[in-house]
């Protein structure tokens, strides 16, 4: 039960990390790894309960897969260390670096802007 509760604080923290990500791409990014963590632990978790046939997928940060051990371990770091800092402070350091703007980065496709109208009123 612990384990499955880690599981499932594990992906918590990524759908919050995904909702909170700067831009769409991060946020896609996030969504794409807790959804690829948390399939593959349950995944594991219906083979040993025998629900499913035997597939011979790894449970993430347990089992002894050293490949999937170290790509999982990569993939969070990055869900964690790149798009879980404070944004706002990154933006505001490079708006110093760079001598002025709007106070962030612009990136196509950010959630931040906004869905203009078109000649015909609609968008």
């Amino acid at each position: 039960m612990v384990v499955i509760a880690l599981f499932v604080a594990l992906a918590w923290a990524g759908i919050r990390t995904a909702l909170r990500a700067p831009d769409t791409f991060g946020g896609l990014l996030a969504a794409g790894i807790t959804a690829w963590i948390s399939f593959q632990a349950i995944i594991n978790i219906c083979v040993v309960l025998m629900l499913v046939p035997v597939t011979g997928i790894t449970l993430p940060f347990v089992s002894q897969g050293g490949s999937s051990l170290i790509v999982s371990f990569a993939a969070v770091g990055i869900c964690c260390l790149s798009l879980a800092k404070p944004w706002s402070e990154v933006g505001s350091m490079r708006l110093l670096i760079a001598g002025g703007g709007t106070g962030g980065t612009y990136l196509p496709g950010s959630r931040s802007s906004s869905i203009v109208a078109g000649p015909t009123g609609r968008a």
